[in-house]
């Protein structure tokens, strides 16, 4: 069986302005710290699991288990990744996840893309001035107080919900309900295969917004407030 490890890694500030996170299978927490260091924090993950910082850009990897490890996993012993990041605008975020939940908040970057295989994507309080993109497989997808330039999603099976505000709005569910609630400054484009589609949008956005939606099975409702 391979061994597993408990890391705790402690990274200033001023060593990077990229981050680059993959966790391949272990639940990720990513939040604000109160100070000026990353705090990364591993437990019960795939030996040969780092966190460094390397050419201005913060790097954390999470193994993928061996299948004997998987088979075997203790389910009370849950594999995990905690990251604290200090307040400052980072110039790109890639977080790739692959089975597990993720969750970030509290995050100021220029441009940001999140990919997950299996598990729910949550974002709060989540700042991404250029572009941020969003790619799920298989789980939910929920954004609350949301700020970008253009948002793209792209999701296989499971609920998309965001709220916040947005330069644009590309969308592409598989099979889920999608909704989509505050401000946008330019086009809105929604796909739905299975579900409904929900926009609650501001009046304002009325007359500057081109909206357009496709469905195969579900309800569309546009509410301007």
């Amino acid at each position: 069986m391979a061994n597993t490890i408990d890391l705790n890694a402690d990274i200033p500030e001023k060593e990077f302005t990229d981050i680059e996170l993959i966790c391949r299978a272990a639940d990720l927490e990513v939040t604000r710290s109160d100070d000026d260091t990353a705090h990364i924090s591993f437990r019960n993950v795939p030996e040969g699991s780092f966190a460094k910082a390397e050419n201005n850009k913060l790097i954390i990897d999470i193994r993928k288990p061996s299948v004997t490890e998987m088979i075997f996993h203790n389910p009370l012993r849950s594999r995990s990744c905690r990251v604290s990041l200090p307040e400052k605008l980072y110039g790109s975020l890639i977080i790739k996840t692959g089975l597990g939940n993720g969750s970030i908040s509290g995050v100021q970057c220029s441009t940001s893309e999140i990919c997950s295989g299996v598990g729910n994507t949550s974002l709060n309080n989540f700042r991404a001035l250029k572009e941020l993109r969003i790619e799920s497989g298989t789980g939910n997808v929920n954004a609350d107080s949301l700020e970008c330039g253009s948002l793209s999603i792209k999701s296989g099976t499971g609920t998309v919900k965001v709220k916040g505000v947005a330069g644009s709005v590309d969308i592409k569910g598989g099979t889920g309900n999608i909704s989509y609630e505050g401000s946008v400054n330019g086009d809105i484009g929604v796909k739905g295969g299975v579900g409904d589609i929900d926009l609650v949008l501001d009046k304002e956005c009325s007359d500057r917004c081109r909206v357009n939606t496709a469905h195969g099975i579900g309800k569309v409702n546009i509410r301007y407030v």
